[in-house]
């Protein structure tokens, strides 16, 4: 199934992620960039200590606790 907030910018010719109120999170040439950066933005504002049942089945999804930067 496919992301509704990752959409094809003709324009840019880019791949652009949408948040929750319509506004860009980024343009990405591919899809599944815009599809991990989406994810990661989704456990940065839901982190898995806070939201387990939101990232059952996803351990490949980092959150700033994981980061070592």
């Amino acid at each position: 199934m496919s992301n509704p907030n990752i959409e094809w910018d003709s324009g840019k010719e880019m791949f652009i992620a949408w948040d929750e109120a319509c506004m860009p999170i980024g343009y990405y040439d591919t899809r599944e960039e815009a599809e991990r950066e989406f994810e990661e933005y989704c456990a940065h504002l839901f982190p898995p200590s806070e939201y387990p049942e939101m990232h059952k089945g996803k351990s490949d999804v980092r959150n700033d606790s994981d980061r070592s930067d």
